[in-house]
């Protein structure tokens, strides 16, 4: 009774008896009919295309990556030999999201800065995230206070003259 009217009624011409399915018959009824399979690669694919629009955060800019990067499995099995094969397996999923960040920055200047920085391998993503916030809150500074200055030009030149300006200027 939770499907949608379309759902419902593919459920129903599939399995006429589906009321006397179990919970997790029905879970896996479900599965094949509303999930498409994506190979794990699109995924990835898609994750490397990520790019920071302009306006946004590097904090959304992370939440759209990591969101990504949770499909993408970065997992892989350790091959040293003092583990037992298919035991223990290694997860690079970090490392993959630091490359995207990077990658994907939007503002030019600030990518440069960030990864001329020597330490950046050796960060955690959060204090990352940390170093290029403050420099995007310190060029959005920048950017308020010269469109402050600009409109405060603005407003000094619009500002009516008196007779006595007027006869100075006329001199």
């Amino acid at each position: 009774s939770c499907c949608d009217g379309e759902l419902k009624a593919k459920v129903t011409s599939v399995c006429p008896d589906v009321y006397t399915k179990t919970e997790a018959e029905l879970t896996d009824l479900l599965k094949s009919l509303a999930v498409i399979p994506v190979a794990r690669t699109v995924k990835i694919n898609e994750l490397l295309q990520m790019y920071q629009h302009a306006g946004e955060s590097i904090r959304a800019f992370h939440s759209r990556v990591k969101g990504q990067a949770a499909v993408c499995s970065f997992r892989q099995a350790c091959t040293h030999t003092h583990v037992p094969a298919g035991n223990h397996f290694v997860d690079y999923t970090d490392k993959m999201i630091r490359h995207v960040l990077l990658n994907g920055l939007y503002d030019e200047l600030i990518a440069r800065e960030v990864t001329s920085q020597t330490d950046i391998d050796d960060c955690t993503n959060n204090a990352l995230i940390t170093r290029i916030e403050a420099k995007e809150t310190a060029r959005d500074a920048v950017s308020t206070q010269s469109a402050n200055a600009i409109s405060s030009y603005r407003r000094q030149q619009k500002t009516p003259q008196t007779k006595s300006d007027n006869k100075a200027n006329n001199r």
